[in-house]
């Protein structure tokens, strides 16, 4: 490192000088003779102070800035990044990974790096850290998942700083999160160096790839659970897929494998009791497999008590009425009693019995009212919603009354202002963030967003709506290419009261004309969707204790969240709220911090492998406020084992694209020598620091210090 000072001023460095000069020859000329008469000394002490202090004060008039600058030079540095996730601690046909990463660490070819550049290891799996001091007994390849573009990432933050110039990767090349890695090389722009460690053939495996299964089931209805597994290195032989419930077998299927194929079956289930249920799917284990880590995979499902009872009230049969009912009837346990509308006080099917309104779960106004409507029908619903706290579902149309409608204003989500029954064609806009909204979910697992945002057009009037403050708004309308403020499609949820209202009509274009397009299978999963998420009843307690997600990973931090309020439901921030877990084989206790307004979080760490059961108590000095409870479980399943062979195209074409080269672990002694060929020049850093000296304290003091001297030698001398 070297350092060097600047000095400048506003001007001329030569005019400072030359007016320095002026005012010593003045001082010169001031002591050039003294009454009373004084010693040679002292009158070149006078001269000197005088000078010194004018000189200082005339530099302070134009602004000197002292500049600091030190220069340092980083060397060129080579990273070494090894992966050190769970499936690197694999022994494959090649032999134990973990041996040959720790082999190439500990051999000759990388060590000598160090003779061409400086070199800093780095260890990745769902997260980076250096290995500082490096040794690689302290790789443990338990990591459970592997983000690569993280890590690479991490390399571009840590290159600002020093002089990052190439990067040497020891992988599998099997990434599970994160973005895609060669976005992130490219970013990164450095050339990679790839060392390739495990198989690149298939391996000996049998596992669970996927499975699909409903959130929510009812008590004694028939439930599918869609499983695929995956097979390679086997051929003939038979393995029983089952699916378990509390250890119990609850259903199986017998697979007779073929070499490398896939296997997608259905298993059922019949939950013959409400509450949150765990389920699990079982491949038996075959001998000579990589490992048995992946033929295991489980699911929660919530069980309710009985089948959605929906009552459907329609104001005049029309198109959008029977794809609705035949959307919802398409699931087995929605049951739909209908009611349409012929005159003022008729329907088709007969007078609405009084207590059919309370025994549904839901009502489903299509078109209703219409402008020929009494309003007996509407004030039972009213009544209905208001006593039994009923979920309501709306779906307008170009009859619908929208001036009697506001007799159920107090439960809808939207306002409408001013009313006009002029038409207009309207398309969905769903906004992105709604991409994992439990009413958007399809049983494909596609991106609903795009698909919604692809429906043909409805229609609806220009009446004016507005989504009510504490509505959501799941798609809003818009005409062409500008999105209106309005919504198309609205949720509400208050005071334990669910609604939901569709503002357009003409819906039956959803079902019917997307089926030729890319948008189809989207309508039948959203009415579906809705009326459960209607029909969900989340009790209003006064403590929820949740974590953040039902299945960890080993060794993953278990987060809990939890929300406290009063009778009045007020939210109580200073209450002690305190979290016990338990399991077969261990039980701990802990308390959650206050984050505000009554909510509070806290984390756990290192559980073992097991299901869990927890229960979250808050309390408010000796007073009870109220409980939760619920249940998680820790390392069944993981990310690393369901790719298990080393992904040699991706680590050749990643050394490709960043202009580096890839290897096999024998070939490591070449990428020595292609390192040292490349010209990799040092790194000059310049830090500058600035320092106003006519703003410095001390340099303010050091002039009164000059002109105070130089008054106090006179007066000391006698002189004038």
């Amino acid at each position: 490192m070297s350092s060097s000072l600047d000095l400048s001023f506003t001007v001329s460095i030569f005019i400072v000088a030359a007016l320095g000069i002026l005012l010593f020859l003045y001082s010169f000329f001031v002591y050039l003779r003294t009454v009373p008469p004084v010693a040679s000394r002292l009158r070149w002490t006078l001269i000197l102070l005088r000078s010194a202090g004018m000189v200082l004060l005339l530099a302070l008039l134009f602004e000197p800035i002292l500049k600091l600058v030190h220069r340092d030079e980083k060397p060129a540095t080579a990273a070494i990044l090894v992966d050190d996730s769970k499936s690197m601690g694999i022994t494959d046909r090649l032999g134990s990974r973990p041996s040959a990463v720790r082999t190439l660490l500990n051999g000759p070819s990388l060590k000598s790096l160090e003779d061409h550049l400086h070199v800093a290891h780095f260890r990745f799996a769902q997260r980076t850290a250096s290995l500082q001091p490096f040794s690689p007994d302290s790789l443990t390849f338990n990591g459970d998942a592997t983000d690569l573009a993280g890590a690479l990432g991490f390399l571009a933050e840590q290159s600002e700083e020093g002089n990052l110039q190439a990067v040497v990767l020891i992988s599998d090349g099997n990434y599970n999160v994160g973005q895609n890695p060669l976005y992130a090389a490219e970013t990164l722009g450095k050339p990679l160096f790839v060392v390739g460690v495990g198989d690149s053939s298939e391996q000996k495996d049998v596992l669970i790839s996927k499975i699909l299964a409903n959130d929510i089931a009812y008590v004694d209805s028939r439930v599918p659970v869609s499983v695929t597994a995956r097979s390679t290195g086997f051929s003939g032989q038979t393995v029983q897929l089952s699916l378990e419930e509390g250890g119990k077998n609850v259903d199986h299927r017998f697979l007779t494998l073929k070499e490398g194929r896939e296997y997608e079956t259905t298993l059922y289930f019949t939950p013959h009791e409400e509450g949150k249920k765990k389920f699990t799917v079982r491949v038996s284990p075959l001998e000579g497999e990589l490992t048995e880590r992946n033929n295991v995979r489980s699911f929660f499902v919530k069980v309710l008590k009985s089948k959605i009872k929906v009552l459907l009230i329609a104001g005049a049969p029309g198109p959008d009425l029977p794809f609705m009912r035949r959307s919802l009837e398409s699931d087995p346990n929605i049951q739909v009693t209908p009611f349409i509308q012929r005159s003022r006080d008729e329907f088709y099917e007969g007078r609405i019995p009084t207590s059919a309104y309370d025994d549904h779960d839901a009502i489903i106004l299509i078109g209703f009212p219409g402008r020929s409507t009494g309003s007996d029908v509407l004030q039972r619903v009213r009544k209905s919603v208001e006593d039994h706290n009923q979920a309501l579902f709306v779906v307008l149309s170009r009859e619908t009354d929208l001036a009697q409608l506001e007799v159920l204003q107090p439960f809808l989500p939207f306002t409408v202002d001013p009313i006009r029954t002029a038409e207009i064609s309207v398309l969905p806009f769903v906004p992105a963030i709604n991409e994992f909204h439990t009413l958007l979910k399809l049983p494909s697992g596609r991106n609903p967003v795009s698909l919604w945002n692809a429906l043909p057009p409805v229609y609806k009037t220009q009446s004016s709506f507005q989504a009510k403050p504490e509505s959501e708004v799941i798609a809003f309308a818009r005409v062409q290419n500008f999105t209106l403020q309005e919504p198309l499609v609205v949720i509400r949820k208050a005071l334990q009261r669910k609604s939901l209202a569709i503002t357009g009509y003409g819906i039956w274009r959803w079902k019917l004309l997307a089926e030729s397009s890319a948008s189809e299978g989207v309508f039948d999963p959203f009415v579906v969707n809705a009326i459960r998420w209607l029909t969900t009843r989340e009790e209003e307690k006064p403590v929820k204790v949740v974590t953040t997600k039902e299945m960890y990973n080993a060794g993953e931090r278990v987060e809990f969240t939890a929300q406290v309020y009063d009778e009045q439901y007020r939210p109580v921030g200073d209450a002690q709220v305190r979290v016990r877990i338990r399991s077969a084989n261990e039980s701990e206790e802990f308390l959650l911090r206050p984050i505000g307004e009554g909510r509070f979080e806290g984390a756990i760490d290192n559980l073992g492998e097991g299901d869990y059961r927890y229960s979250g108590t808050a309390s408010l000095g000796q007073r009870k406020l109220g409980e939760d409870e619920g249940r998680f479980t820790v390392g069944e399943q993981n990310l690393e084992f369901l790719i298990t062979r080393m992904n040699k195209q991706f680590l050749q074409q990643l050394a490709f694209q960043t202009g580096g080269a890839y290897y096999d672990p024998e070939m490591v002694q070449g990428l020595v020598g292609d390192l040292a060929k490349r010209k990799f020049e040092p790194k000059v850093v310049v830090h500058a620091e600035d320092f106003e000296l006519w703003n410095r304290k001390v340099v303010l003091g050091l002039l009164v210090l000059l002109f105070s001297t130089e008054w106090l030698v006179r007066k000391r001398s006698g002189m004038l």
